[in-house]
């Protein structure tokens, strides 16, 4: 177990070990405990501040259930023989994406494309989020600025440049969390000069 933080959320790192006596040396000489076996576990926190917890199991893209009790909060976890997974802990929980791109760009020109990551009350999530951004053209071929990204505090900005080759008209750009596995898909044009 490792335990990382930023900007408000904490991140576990969690690493399946859990091993037994395997069939090559450990169950007739009890010599190695050589064979990894899965686990349920539970991970208990006592030193949450927050009156809410969310996690997240961030390689699965989902939620995880959290109760509290007077000894912390609890979180089960299930980890595959030999591996592991990282635990998102946010004061909230991400309740939707939201793009925000200029209507028309222009071959040649440059935009700004926002995301945000919100909570329920439409406020920018803390902590970081990586993010998958998929950027097709009308003929869906995949454009260059696609690819993996982290917003931080729910917030990412990403610089476009539309070629002077590209082809004009109604692009797409899909949109996921990779945390928490919302998605969203938004257009935005691109217009000849």
């Amino acid at each position: 177990l490792n335990e990382l933080e930023k900007d408000g959320a904490r991140y576990l790192v969690l690493i399946n070990d859990n091993r037994e006596y395997g069939e090559r040396a450990g169950q007739e000489y009890k010599a190695v405990l050589d064979k990894l076996v899965p686990i349920d576990t539970t991970v208990t926190l006592r030193d949450w501040a927050g009156d809410t917890l969310v996690a997240y199991d961030m390689l699965g893209g989902k939620r995880l259930p959290a109760t509290h009790d007077e000894s912390g909060w609890h979180i089960p976890v299930r980890l595959d023989e030999l591996g592991g997974t990282i635990v998102a802990l946010y004061p909230a929980a991400a309740e939707r994406l939201r793009i925000v791109a200029p209507e028309a760009i222009y071959l040649g020109g440059q935009a700004m494309l926002n995301l945000f990551v919100e909570d329920g009350r439409g406020a920018p999530l803390v902590g970081l989020h990586p993010l998958k951004l998929t950027i097709t053209d009308p003929d869906g071929a995949v454009n260059a600025y696609s690819g993996f990204h982290c917003a931080r505090n729910g917030m990412l900005t990403v610089s476009f440049e539309a070629g002077l080759n590209d082809t004009p008209g109604s692009w797409t750009l899909h949109a996921q969390d990779l945390t928490s596995g919302l998605k969203l898909t938004g257009n935005f044009s691109v217009h000849p000069r």
